[in-house]
C-alpha cells in the first residue's frame, strides 16, 4: 500500500560535488571509512583528506568501504593508490568494492591485482 503523495517525505539528496563519509570501528585497531557518492576529479580531494585523517589515527588498519560509491573515476583511483603507497610501516589499508560501480574501475585498470581489494567486508576482515 502506498502513501498518498502529500504524506511522502522526500529523501534528502547529497550534492553531486560532495562525498559522504561514515567512520566506524571494525575491530580493535581497525577503522572503517565508508564512502558514498561519486568519486571523480571534483570530489577526489575530499577522499584524500578523509583518508589522510584516518591513516593518521593510531590504528593498524583502515578499511575503505566503497559499497555506496556510484562512480569511481581515475582521480579517485589515484587517491587510493597514493594512500596505499604512502602507508606508514605497520599500517594496512584494505579496500572493499562489492558492487560493479566501484569494482569495475579497479578491474579495468589492472589495480584489482595490485591493491588489497575485496568484494566483501567480511573477506577484508578475514584477511587481517
Amino acid at each position: 500500500m502506498s502513501r498518498p503523495p502529500e504524506s511522502r517525505v522526500p529523501r534528502p539528496r547529497r550534492a553531486p560535488d560532495t562525498l559522504e563519509f561514515v567512520i566506524r570501528t571494525a575491530a580493535p585497531g581497525a577503522v572503517v571509512l565508508e564512502v558514498a557518492g561519486e568519486v571523480d576529479m571534483v570530489t577526489a580531494p575530499q577522499l584524500a583528506d578523509a583518508l589522510e585523517v584516518q591513516l593518521g589515527r593510531d590504528v593498524r588498519v583502515v578499511v575503505v568501504e566503497l559499497a555506496r560509491v556510484s562512480f569511481l573515476g581515475s582521480s579517485g583511483l589515484a587517491v587510493l593508490v597514493n594512500a596505499f603507497r604512502s602507508l606508514d610501516p605497520g599500517k594496512a589499508m584494505l579496500i572493499v568494492a562489492p558492487y560493479r560501480a566501484a569494482y569495475r574501475a579497479f578491474a579495468l585498470t589492472g589495480l584489482a591485482d595490485q591493491l588489497p581489494l575485496y568484494r566483501s567486508f567480511d573477506a577484508a576482515l578475514a584477511s587481517l
